[in-house]
């Protein structure tokens, strides 16, 4: 595997985290053992992407716990450049997230 690859394969583990994550209302408050950045209340169109992009990279994070990830995490672990596949990854997943949302919110 490539650094092109698990770039690749991050975005779009990304973009599915965002696109399953529900769009919070105005007015509602995230839960406090999720909100670890201190969003609190949702007061506007601003907070609402802020709270889903905290949303899906929890469930992405969460995500990993389960079957099938651990032959991707092998995969890079084994790779002679794994600490780069890693960051390639991480990124497209960030950036997979923030593109979903903005998607979403046109």
């Amino acid at each position: 595997m490539n650094q092109r690859e698990a770039y690749r394969m991050g975005y779009q583990r990304g973009w599915n985290c965002a696109s399953w994550v529900d769009v919070p209302e105005i007015g509602s408050t995230l839960p406090r053992h999720v909100d670890w950045v201190g969003i609190g209340t949702i007061e506007d169109e601003a907070g609402q992407r802020d709270a889903m992009e905290l949303l899906a990279g929890e469930a992405e994070s969460g995500d990993r716990d389960f079957s099938p990830f651990e032959h991707t995490a092998h995969a890079f672990n084994e790779a002679r450049n794994g600490e780069a596949l890693w960051e390639r990854f991480d990124a497209g997943i960030a950036k997979g997230i923030r593109d979903c949302i903005a998607k979403r919110f046109k």
